[in-house]
């Protein structure tokens, strides 16, 4: 539609000039037959240049510059238009905003969309969720749980609501508090007893069971067993496996003014390694050019927290045909350590 109405007002452009130059000659010749004749038309003749200027104002008219104004308004329509409810994105809370109305038109158009890889069109989210160390494996469903919180505490806020004031003698029952007591005492006394942490129903689901909930170890059990056993040779390996996900990565930290950090990342991968160490308790805290500064607890028992920088001595990138990123730190001790992760294949 846009390039049909270019050319109309092209040619109608064209057309208004060549009657312009059409009346300018034509003025030319009555003026050589009849100005000279008329004793009041002495000296009023006009020049070329004035006379083809006067012809084209006097013809502008011709040329429909309203059409362009017609046209935005209806593309202002079709703005409002598209304003559609079910195009929200609840995570960044922003609806569907149109900010250019030159491709409005061709919206319309489309018949198929070819995309080079999962994720250009679709929100493409990863999530660390298991981790195995020395033999154990942890399932890290921190987000699961949260997310499960949230909703019974809003399941609990409406009931309470809806049923206030009722079921006061259920909740404080005899049988209901023997029920819990007795539960208490017997995970007090495998807590005791086991020296690995108790398997325990999660949130997870396993893609070839989806309908069965797995019990695994989680790695909050893993966090409790480096607190009660921190000397162990497990401590020191789980640690170890810990750091190097703090320290293997090219990621970005950004400090908000609420104390808050966000990363920066090249992939989603990178970035669900990174904040796993986070909420593992390795933060990473700076990133400059040739370090990493890290802050993690001082001890399992305390609140208290270290900060080192561990200098980066090289970093090879990841590529397509190594499948793999390497990465050497020295750390503050002095000794140096390569890092790598990649593909299982070429691993």
């Amino acid at each position: 539609m846009q390039r049909i109405t270019n050319k109309v007002v092209l040619m109608l452009v064209a057309f208004v000039i060549i009657l312009s130059l059409f009346c300018t000659i034509a003025y030319q010749v009555w003026t050589e037959t009849y100005e000279e004749d008329a004793w009041y038309l002495n000296d009023a003749h006009v020049k070329f240049s004035y006379i083809i200027v006067g012809f084209i104002i006097l013809f502008n008219t011709l040329i429909p510059l309203s059409l362009y104004v017609s046209l935005e308004i209806i593309k202002v329509g079709q703005l409002l238009l598209m304003d559609d409810t079910e195009m929200y994105d609840p995570i960044s809370k922003t609806p569907m905003v149109s900010n250019t109305s030159t491709i409005l038109e061709n919206l319309g158009q489309i018949d198929y969309v070819f995309s080079d890889k999962t994720g250009t069109l679709t929100d493409n989210v990863m999530r660390f969720r298991k981790l195995s160390v020395a033999g154990y494996a942890w399932l890290h469903d921190f987000d699961l749980r949260q997310e499960a919180t949230e909703n019974l505490g809003q399941d609990q806020l409406e009931s309470k609501k809806k049923k206030k004031g009722k079921g006061i003698a259920k909740r404080f029952s005899k049988k209901r508090v023997s029920r819990q007591v007795s539960e208490s005492r017997n995970c007090s006394e495998t807590t005791s007893t086991t020296d690995m942490p108790v398997r325990s129903n999660s949130l997870w689901k396993s893609s070839a069971r989806p309908t069965k909930a797995q019990p695994e170890l989680r790695t909050e059990e893993l966090l409790r067993y480096l607190q009660q056993r921190p000397h162990s040779v497990f401590t020191k390996k789980a640690k170890f496996f810990l750091l190097s996900l703090a320290l293997c990565h090219t990621c970005l930290p950004e400090i908000h003014e609420n104390g808050d950090i966000e990363y920066q990342a090249a992939s989603p991968d990178e970035l669900a390694l990174v904040r796993a160490a986070q909420e593992l308790g390795y933060i990473v805290i700076d990133r400059p050019a040739r370090s990493i500064t890290l802050k993690f607890p001082n001890s399992p028992d305390s609140f208290e927290t270290i900060t080192e920088t561990y200098e980066v001595l090289d970093v090879i990138e990841f590529s397509s045909k190594r499948k793999r990123m390497s990465i050497i730190v020295r750390f503050p001790n002095g000794k140096i350590c390569i890092f790598c992760k990649g593909a299982d294949s070429a691993m």
